[in-house]
């Protein structure tokens, strides 16, 4: 009999031991997501709110037109307008870089010094910039950069990307330049040669004045004619009465 109650008592003391078990096991799983969430937080740190984001994004960032127009042989001026923190000190702003569409021409602003790379760029290209006073308690400060391309050619077209980089983040943005043949030069466009715009303006105001002065003219000459017709029939009349009033 004793035998046989040890026998019963054997599967509660069984379940007994795995319950205390698969508490131990939580525990342990519960212990390592408190140690895994304080690594991520200690090495990672704190992900940021969409709010901040947005305002990170709006005090830095980098606009242009989308597409820049040109005939061949033109100069081309691309601008990229700049946004950044007014107290951003100025070791903390880092390149202001354009790239050529083939991205191995590329002219750059460093710490005051301006420097085209790549033979074409080297040769055509030249950069500049220009900031904006800030107002006192404005949060952004405000400027551009300008890139001059001389004598562009078909072999031209295509996107430039204008990048800014400071010490919190870089900013891209893209811009299309579509260079058009001469040939395609709209008519009204033409300042030099016979058949210039300059040249038949001219043209056509000698033409209007030379009209408006055959109109007075002729104008002119028809009330002479009309004053001679009225002179020739005042002298008739005259003569008939003359010759009616002689005593027969």
């Amino acid at each position: 009999e004793t035998d046989d109650s040890a026998s019963r008592s054997h599967p509660s003391e069984v379940l007994s031991i795995l319950s205390n078990s698969k508490m131990q096991t939580l525990n342990l799983l519960r212990v390592a997501c408190l140690l895994g969430c304080y690594y991520i937080v200690s090495v990672m740190g704190l992900p940021k709110n969409s709010a901040s984001a947005t305002e990170d994004e709006i005090l830095q960032c980098i606009t242009t037109e989308p597409i820049v127009e040109a005939i061949e042989g033109e100069n081309v001026q691309f601008i990229f307008n700049l946004t950044i923190p007014a107290d951003l000190s100025s070791d903390r702003l880092y390149e202001r870089t354009v790239w050529s569409a083939d991205r191995q021409n590329y002219c750059e602003i460093y710490r005051g010094i301006t420097k085209c790379h790549g033979d074409d760029f080297v040769r055509r290209a030249e950069i500049s910039e220009i900031w904006y006073p800030s107002s006192d308690g404005e949060a952004t400060r405000h400027g551009q950069i300008l890139l001059q391309l001389r004598n562009v050619t078909m072999g031209d077209t295509g996107w430039y990307q204008g990048e800014l980089k400071t010490a919190h983040d870089i900013n891209n943005v893209n811009t299309r330049l579509v260079v058009k043949e001469s040939s395609e030069q709209p008519e009204d466009d033409d300042t030099t040669g016979p058949n210039s715009k300059q040249e038949r303006v001219v043209v056509a105001a000698w033409w209007e004045g030379f009209g408006a002065g055959v109109v007075v003219g002729a104008g002119g000459l028809g009330l002479v004619i009309i004053g001679v017709v009225i002179a020739k029939l005042v002298i008739r009349r005259n003569d008939s009465e003359k010759t009616s009033s002689v005593p027969v």
